[in-house]
């Protein structure tokens, strides 16, 4: 959060199709890099059906689940998603799809995000999965409603968003509604009020009071694998199991004897703790039961989560990491790695990478904000009060001919590979006793991964 805020006080930077200087284009970027995923609120329902919250059964929020998916529409404008959201922890109760589009609006004071609904929403079900479906969209295959826009505003550390006071009319006679989208978003938190009311007394039409949102959290994706029997001469091996921290689950089934089971994850903020209340619990229990028959909690970053009772081995590794990296990413990596000299920078740039995932390159983008004011990037731009980084990873140290660096920087004999960026951008004056760069550090080691991932693909 502490490099968050710093980015969101940096200059604004430009976005393709915004007005030259736009106050709230680094706004744009930051939103709809937040909007995009999934989010889920089984620990609302969670917390709300527990004894001690005091819920009356009348005011308990159904589970819902969404999914906002980025989508390439150029003919709806740059920031363009499809939203799918379903019910009851099944995917095929789907009640609401969306083509949402974001755009900055500085006349009217924030960023806009306009709702458009499908002329055949059957033909688009589980786009999410099929990014292919939206090759052939065109705005024949949609319809908006410009009274039901929704206005955001960035208030402190979050956004908030909603449609003008008794904008979005609809409905004849005595069922004349309006509705009400509230909504509030950080980058793990997404909470909304989504309800109607009668135009002739105000009262509560469908869905919950005002004051009572959906409380949804962004959810982390995993692939499982189970195996029963592991020492035994015929053991049977389940993989590739999707499941996600908030309160996904998948059911599975031993051959030898047809007992069943379920694998559950929770990624919870326990409010009857006080001490290390945050955590992300993985449990196996037969299927239908309460009681595991083993679990796990685990700190809420952890990349992976595994069991072990003898007759059963389970693991879980998030999605989108690779794990040869992860000390790297950790921030963990060996003290050897400083040890990298400019005489054999070999080992540290050739070896193979990953292709950096889009998400990741797009925080690495918003985390790279707090870059600009000291550094540029392309080829070609001239040095800032630092050096410009092109072609920085596997470079040696200092190595721009035209720059004035520190004699501490030149005699460090450092080569920035990946390692050894991450290890400079956790804590500079720690790896170059002496360094003129004035930064406080990156805490997170997915997020200094995020700026290398950036920064290898801006600079290629």
């Amino acid at each position: 959060m502490r490099v968050l805020l710093l980015a969101l006080l940096c200059a604004p930077l430009a976005v393709a199709a915004a007005p030259e200087n736009d106050p709230f284009a680094r706004d744009l970027l930051v939103l709809t890099d937040w909007f995009e995923g999934e989010f889920d609120n089984e620990e609302q329902r969670w917390f709300q059906a527990d004894p001690r919250s005091n819920t009356p059964e009348e005011e308990r929020h159904v589970r819902v689940h969404t999914t906002h998916k980025r989508i390439d529409a150029p003919e709806f404008g740059e920031h363009v998603f499809y939203v799918e959201e379903y019910t009851h922890d099944d995917p095929d109760r789907v009640f609401r799809q969306r083509l949402v589009i974001f755009s900055s609006t500085p006349e009217e004071g924030g960023i806009r995000m306009r709702q458009g609904f499908f002329n055949e929403p059957e033909r688009f079900l589980g786009a999410q999965h099929k990014p292919g479906l939206f090759d052939d969209l065109t705005t024949e295959d949609a319809f908006f409603l410009d009274e039901c826009d929704v206005y955001w505003k960035r208030v402190a550390g979050q956004f908030e968003g909603g449609m003008r006071p008794k904008a979005c009319v609809f409905g004849d006679g005595e069922l004349r509604r309006y509705a009400v989208h509230d909504l509030y978003l950080s980058e793990t938190k997404y909470w909304r009020v989504d309800s109607t009311f009668l135009v002739a007394d105000d009262s509560l039409h469908i869905g919950m009071p005002a004051d009572q949102p959906f409380e949804l959290r962004r959810v982390k994706r995993f692939t499982c694998g189970i195996t029963f029997d592991p020492r035994g001469p015929e053991p049977q091996e389940i993989t590739d199991i999707p499941l996600h921290s908030q309160g996904g689950s998948a059911d599975v089934t031993r051959e030898r004897d047809g007992q069943e089971f379920t694998l559950l994850m929770r990624d919870k903020e326990y409010p009857y703790y006080s001490t290390r209340p945050d955590f992300i619990y993985f449990s196996i229990r037969h299927k239908g039961e309460l009681a595991s028959v083993v679990f796990t909690v685990n700190d809420p970053d952890s990349r992976a989560l595994a069991v072990n009772t003898g007759d059963l081995v389970a693991s879980c590794f998030r999605d989108g990491y690779e794990f040869r990296e992860s000390l790297e990413a950790l921030g963990q990596a060996s003290d050897a790695v400083a040890g990298e000299t400019a005489d054999a920078p070999e080992a540290a740039s050739e070896q193979p990478q990953a292709e950096p995932d889009p998400a990741a390159t797009r925080r690495g983008r918003i985390l790279f904000l707090q870059c600009t004011a000291c550094h540029s990037l392309k080829d070609g731009e001239d040095h800032k009060v630092g050096p410009n980084l092109h072609r920085v990873i596997g470079a040696p140290a200092a190595h721009k001919p035209d720059y004035n660096y520190t004699d501490s920087l030149k005699d460090s004999g450092i080569v920035w590979s990946r390692q050894n960026l991450s290890r400079f951008l956790a804590d500079p004056y720690e790896l170059v006793p002496g360094t003129a760069m004035v930064f406080m550090g990156i805490e997170r080691g997915a997020d200094r991964a995020a700026l290398i991932d950036y920064l290898e693909q801006e600079t290629r």
